[in-house]
């Protein structure tokens, strides 16, 4: 398929602090930076670490790198990189603005983006003739994780598969050239780089870059963009529901909201869409292959730990321990690859073909013999009006092989007792799968894609 579509050429690509690029002007500084990364000596399968700021640059780099067929390895501009770290990335290249140099370690390769700038700045004509078209098969971007094994790797995609997930993402959330689009998570992440700001350029849609920002001023800059899709995790549509107040009206021009990153449990898509008026979509998905399933626009379901239908390029496996049994261990492959890739997630095939998923399966644990999901306690208590958020783990036990451990945080002027979450669980949950214990916390911590990694205590344990 052809990824440049020279009819967008005339509207808005990407827009950040108020300013506006066209299509025809990303396209053209496209060619200024595959110049100028040519001229410093970037060649094929050269290593380019990007501090992957939330700007055009970013995007522009990538492309100009892929076509180059050069690695574009999408680094987190606040982390420093230092000489162990320089090592571990083992780069040709670093690439970032000015004030990135002083907290990189391998200045003698670094390459300044303001340069690119002021030769894109001094270009008299716009070329109309462009063309891109990277080597299907050869490696053009590279996420650094610990995925959930906790184990630093390098996650590898090639051009072919992007471009792919793009069309696909495009047909599925039917992405067009009147969308406005948001990006305001990470784009170092693959969420919202693969699965959105790739896709809805090969829309023409227009996309607005920011950092992350405040509730309220999230709330305000959706109303004051008139933005139509809004891609952010459960926890930030958790944190725009204390403002309900303000929600409605800010959503007017909202027509998909999009959640990925972690599971968001039906009680909060309920809620959601009680006070603004819209429904949340799940995406599923991972680093290694991009957007797996979603429940737009195939259907609406609220029935616990559904992610919808695959998208056209997936297929999905099931791989039970006993043949009986109606979930396990699901696996998934691109049409283009023969690979299987096992997610680490259970799940259980519907016969419609939606996707239910029950947990990890390293959150699934035996309690004296008996299966239990950690997934499913957590959901439950998220049902409790006065709980803000919860995380359900699980830790050795003598007795009785693992024990259940709940870190839970109120809502803002809520409180609960020991007594009454105790209470509360019991009145829903065998004698097994009650938490032995319960810590209650003012926050509980998440990574900037909003994923339980760390549990501060800063209240009474029970």
């Amino acid at each position: 398929m052809a990824f440049i579509n020279k009819s967008y050429f005339s509207k808005e690509a990407l827009i950040e602090n108020s300013i506006a690029i066209k299509y025809n002007g990303f396209w053209n500084k496209y060619l200024v930076f595959k110049k100028l990364f040519i001229s410093k000596g970037v060649r094929k399968k050269s290593r380019v670490v990007i501090y992957a700021e939330n700007r055009n640059e970013t995007i522009c780099a990538f492309f100009a790198l892929s076509e180059i067929g050069a690695v574009s390895i999408l680094f987190d501009p606040r982390n420093p990189i230092n000489k162990s770290k320089v090592q571990e990335l083992k780069p040709d290249f670093f690439v970032g603005s000015k004030n990135n140099i002083d907290s990189c370690d391998a200045s003698d390769c670094f390459i300044n983006f303001d340069i690119f700038i002021e030769e894109y700045s001094n270009m008299k004509n716009f070329n109309k003739d462009i063309r891109f078209g990277p080597s299907d098969n050869i490696d053009v971007l590279c996420y650094q994780t610990s995925g959930t094994t906790g184990k630093p790797k390098e996650i590898f995609r090639i051009w072919d598969s992007i471009e792919t997930e793009a069309k696909s993402v495009s047909e599925r959330l039917r992405l067009n050239s009147k969308d406005r689009i948001l990006c305001s998570l990470p784009i170092c992440h693959s969420y919202m780089f693969d699965t959105i700001i790739i896709p809805a350029m090969y829309s023409g849609s227009s996309i607005f870059l920011s950092g992350e920002m405040l509730p309220v001023e999230l709330i305000n800059f959706i109303e004051k963009n008139r933005i139509t899709v809004l891609p952010l995790t459960p926890t930030v549509y958790r944190l725009i529901l204390r403002y309900p107040d303000k929600t409605k009206d800010a959503f007017s021009s909202v027509r998909l909201c999009v959640s990925a990153g972690s599971m968001m449990h039906a009680s909060e898509k309920i809620n959601f869409e009680k006070i603004t008026g819209k429904r949340v979509f799940q995406i599923y998905g991972m680093t290694e292959t991009g957007a797996i399933t979603t429940d737009y626009p195939d259907g609406y379901t609220l029935e616990e730990g559904s992610v919808g239908k695959p998208f056209d390029h997936i297929r999905i496996r099931i791989d039970k321990q006993i043949p009986e049994d109606t979930d396990g261990v699901v696996s998934i492959k691109s049409f283009k690859n023969d690979q299987w890739i096992q997610t680490g997630d259970i799940g259980e095939n519907k016969s419609d073909g939606v996707l239910l998923l029950k947990g990890r399966s390293d959150h699934v644990v035996k309690i004296a013999g008996e299966k239990v999901s950690l997934n499913e306690i957590e959901a439950l208590l998220l049902k409790n009006h006065k709980i803000e958020d919860a995380y359900v783990c699980s830790e050795s036990d003598t007795l009785l092989g693992q024990k259940i451990i709940a870190y839970i945080s109120f809502k803002e002027n809520e409180g609960g007792s020991l007594r009454e979450i105790s209470e509360y669980c019991e009145k829903w949950l065998p004698a097994y799968k009650i938490p032995r214990k319960f810590i209650f916390l003012k926050s509980i911590n998440r990574d900037k894609i909003h994923k339980c990694i760390s549990k501060n205590t800063a209240g009474k344990n029970g």
